[in-house]
């Protein structure tokens, strides 16, 4: 395959996906509010253009199933038929097996697919559904009102469309249909056939105008490449500052001293454009949730209404890449835990169709995501009986526990409050997942919940994993990063200040018990120096805040992320290193993590 078809094809499939992802908080949305019309335009454009384009690139399994998912949806559509539950079921198949089509071509594999028995399985649905008189559900009358006119655009050649027919919808649709009704799918790969109108379905010409593809590599080069320039930067600024000190009246340092301020001007906003760049709506994971939260719902005998918040609130792409995986954990576990079946929540006099609610927003260099249910909430007093059924947790350590550490316990590997696990839940892992994959982003989550009330999960991930602002202190002769986000203040205090409570020892600020924990203790360190004063740096956690010690501060940096390879970040408590200004590497402080080991009753609270 030519260089120029590679790149032909690797846009095809990006633009696939995306309809794909389209496609599926469509057909929900679609289930919810009955017969729509512009809503049924909307998949057909994105199933039609996905077909022409596959024909066009002989990708024949691909435009046979969108051909035959094409045939019912043109006739629910034109009101032809009702839809269903059963007819939806069975597109959404389709759905599927085009995405496994789409990765067969986006991995060079061959579509060895058996796509026959869907073929036959969609041609059936269409004649069940025609066989059951094709009364259209929800908005009857306006699609019975429109099907006329589209029956007539479908069977007429193109010159007669102008001729007095009513067009009571977009251009493009009636386009769409006569494709669908006339070309056989055996002849949908001839370029002419389908290549002008996918293109005219195309969502927006000024689109391309006014935006790029690009591919991430090569934005991930000019990521690293920023990287390495913040770092010079850093260095420079550290020398000028030396010289400075030195030859601070000699108009050549002077000079220079300006030309490195500006550097510096220009290597921020650099730095701002090319995370900018990186920047993606959190929609492009959110889309896929209504479709996972339908079918698991539909699954488990449940009626669940999904609301998202935020969706274009936009993080970068790395955390985009990660967050999937423990929301579908998160909600897995509210549909299979948390929402009642409709009869018992008739019984408890709420409503019987629960509802899970997303809400995303931007706080400061935090990206905030709630995920809340109206179920049963988390049974505290189970909990820490399986706790200590599993041996977590004795029985006076679960009596001495306070509720909100107690649910915590969720979080630990293996731990379930299932008795009999299903093919959903109740392995004990999904919520080790969520805490795990969490932590990796450099994020943390917390929960709160409520008997008969329902169930908040909390997730704080930093707004880029690249480049942070970062607090370097020194602790045990070595210097540290601690992220500048999680930094609520900075006290210098003598050593009598510091309070010893139930051996633990804390700290009193503003009327307020903070615990006071030595950061070179929590790194395995050994003991702190001796000193007349401690500097404490209050974390805040989440709600929880606590003082770590350290020997001395050193200022603020601006630090790029760097692996650790073959370090365990996790139980060193750090998430990378960096180089500093000085040229000294630098490891970088995982608050989350030793929050999340804090020990006993003097967890962060």
């Amino acid at each position: 395959m030519s260089d120029e078809m590679q790149e032909i094809v690797a846009d095809f499939v990006t633009e696939a996906e995306e309809s794909l992802d389209r496609i599926d908080p469509l057909f929900v949305e679609l289930e919810a509010r009955g017969h729509d019309r512009e809503i049924l335009n909307d998949i057909f454009r994105c199933v039609h253009t996905l077909k022409g384009a596959a024909g066009f690139l002989g990708f024949q399994p691909v435009v046979d199933v969108s051909h035959a998912s094409e045939n019912i949806m043109k006739k629910l559509r034109d009101g032809e038929i009702g839809l269903s539950k059963p007819l939806v079921d069975v597109i959404l198949k389709s759905v599927d097996m085009l995405r496994i089509l789409i990765a067969r071509v986006k991995h060079r594999e061959d579509m060895s697919e058996n796509i026959s028995p869907l073929i036959a399985e969609l041609a059936e649905a269409l004649a069940d559904a025609e066989g059951n008189g094709g009364k259209p559900s929800g908005a009857a009358p306006a699609g019975s009102a429109h099907a006329p006119a589209m029956e007539t655009a479908s069977r007429t050649p193109a010159p007669g469309n102008g001729s007095g027919v009513p067009a009571p919808v977009p251009a493009s649709a009636p386009a769409a249909a006569k494709a669908a009704t006339h070309v056989p799918a055996s002849q949908a790969s001839a370029p002419a056939a389908h290549a002008p109108e996918g293109d005219r379905n195309l969502p927006g010409k000024k689109d391309s105008v006014q935006n790029l593809r690009v591919d991430i590599a090569r934005i991930d080069k000019v990521m690293d490449l920023t990287g390495e320039v913040v770092l010079a930067r850093n260095r420079l600024l550290t020398l000028v500052s030396a010289i400075g000190l030195q030859y601070g009246d000699d108009p050549v340092v002077e000079n220079l001293s300006e030309t490195v301020s500006f550097l510096d001007l220009v290597t921020s906003d650099m730095q701002l454009s090319v995370m900018k760049m990186r920047m993606q709506a959190l929609q492009k994971v959110f889309g896929k949730f209504p479709r996972i939260v339908r079918d698991i719902a539909s699954s488990r005998g449940k009626d669940v209404e999904l609301k998202i918040h935020g969706e274009d609130t936009e993080v970068d792409r790395s955390v985009i890449e990660h967050i999937g995986d423990p929301m579908v954990h998160i909600l897995r576990n509210a549909i299979d835990h948390g929402i009642e079946k409709p009869e018992a929540r008739t019984a408890r006099g709420k409503p019987a169709q629960g509802v899970i609610s997303i809400d995303a927003c931007q706080k400061g260099n935090q990206i905030v995501i709630e995920v809340s249910d109206d179920g049963r909430g988390i049974d505290v007093v189970r909990v820490r009986k399986k706790a200590m059924e599993k041996g977590l947790v004795t029985a006076e350590e679960a009596e001495r526990m306070s509720d909100d550490a107690a649910v915590n316990l969720i979080f630990q590997p293996g731990f379930t409050t299932m008795d009999v696990a299903t093919e959903l839940s109740g392995r004990g892992v999904g919520m080790d997942v969520v805490r795990t994959s969490i932590a990796k982003l450099g994020g943390f989550v917390d929960i709160r919940t409520r008997k008969d009330a329902g169930t908040t999960f909390q997730i704080n991930i930093p707004l880029t994993l690249a480049i942070i602002q970062s607090l370097m202190v020194r602790a045990a002769g070595g210097r540290y990063a601690v992220p500048l986000t999680l930094v609520e203040e900075i006290l210098r205090v003598t050593p009598s200040e510091i309070a010893m409570v139930a051996g633990q020892k804390v700290l009193v600020i503003r009327d307020k018990v903070h615990p006071y924990f030595e950061l070179s203790e929590r790194i395995g360190k050994g003991q702190p120096e001796e000193s007349p004063y401690r500097y404490a740096v209050v974390v805040a956690v989440g709600d929880r805040r606590f003082c770590l010690g350290v020997d001395g501060l050193i200022g603020e940096e601006d630090v790029v992320i760097k692996p650790i390879d073959g370090l365990e970040v996790d139980s060193a408590h750090m998430i990378g290193a960096t180089i500093t200004g000085d040229g000294k590497v630098v490891l970088i402080l995982d608050v989350a993590s030793i929050s999340r080991n804090l020990p006993g009753p003097g967890r962060a609270s």
